[in-house]
């Protein structure tokens, strides 16, 4: 099976039926979760099979959001800790660490370099340039992940010592939706078009707070409001109660998507979000509701809807 095939024959099953836990087949999963790639193979991983009832219980607080339920039906959940001493350091990035927010994302799929920017702080086309410069590569497909860094990567493009082919993404959400449509055995040339369809396939929204009085689109907005945009930076919804502009941005979005996914940024901690997940989840309970910390700057969520 090739890795395309792999991506579309994934399923993220829901529901479980019980099984048989045994040393076996606990031996048999430590045995492939060693093969994982490690920084220098120094593996600082540790597993910790919890099966049984009694400990199964004991482990289902942690599972307090509504995107995580259904894991309590399992019959071995597995815990990965990391510890920090059986680690390695390369360019000030502490490998041992299982993330940060949605740059940990993009470096799980593959990508080379993620450059981090914000809304008010975009990367240059200098940036850019200096990060396609250092990799070893014979080509690159360039995910800007917001309007105003589209054309900075445009015209990197225009200077590169190798081809770059610009995937015109809005956000971090259509980066993930066009990495899962990337097929290896094409070129970038040929990857870029089905990567950006499937980008576009995903509905999004971000939800932030309106730093000073303005108008966006024709709508009077007060400092202090949670705003929700589209895309494109477009006004979908604004309210006084963080609640109600989310629901009434949500309320935009077309019918069909059966998962909905929360990117928690920031000014948003664990508490809130989960609390934002339950509301989410209690107005479309046929819709699976997923969190994730995204870590991004200036976006308290990023909402995504396929």
């Amino acid at each position: 099976m090739n890795v395309r095939e792999a991506i579309e024959k994934r399923r993220a099953y829901r529901s479980l039926a019980p099984v048989e836990i045994t040393p076996e087949l606990i031996a048999d999963l430590a045995r492939f979760a060693q093969l994982a790639p490690s920084c220098n193979n120094n593996q600082p991983w540790r597993f910790v099979f919890v099966h049984g009832k009694e400990d199964l219980e004991k482990f289902h607080p942690v599972l307090n959001s509504p995107g995580n339920d259904w894991a309590r039906a399992a019959s071995l959940i597995v815990a990965v800790c990391s510890r920090k001493a059986d680690d390695c350091l390369i360019r000030d990035r502490e490998y041992h660490l299982f993330g940060d927010g949605l740059a940990a994302v993009f470096e799980s799929f593959g990508v080379a370099s993620v450059v981090r920017g914000g809304q008010s702080a975009n990367p240059s086309t200098g940036e850019l340039l200096s990060a396609i410069d250092a990799l070893d590569a014979d080509e690159v497909l360039l995910l800007p992940n917001n309007p105003n860094v589209v054309l900075a990567a445009r015209q990197v493009a225009a200077l590169t010592r190798i081809p770059v082919r610009v995937v015109a993404t809005r956000n971090a959400a259509e980066g993930v939706a066009a990495l899962l449509a990337l097929d290896p055995s094409l070129d970038g040339t040929e990857n870029a078009a089905p990567m950006l369809e499937a980008a576009r396939a995903v509905q999004t929204l971000q939800v932030t707070d309106a730093v000073r009085d303005a108008r966006i689109g024709g709508k009077k907005v007060r400092k202090g409001q949670t705003i929700v945009l589209d895309p494109d930076d477009g006004l979908v919804a604004v309210d006084g109660d963080r609640d109600r502009a989310l629901l009434a941005g949500l309320q935009t979005l077309r019918p069909g998507f059966e998962l909905i996914t929360l990117y928690y940024g920031d000014g948003a901690d664990l508490a809130e979000a989960e609390a934002v997940s339950q509301l989410v989840a209690a107005w479309r309970p046929d819709v699976e509701v997923e969190l994730v910390h995204g870590g991004q700057p200036h976006y308290r969520y990023l909402v995504a809807a396929e």
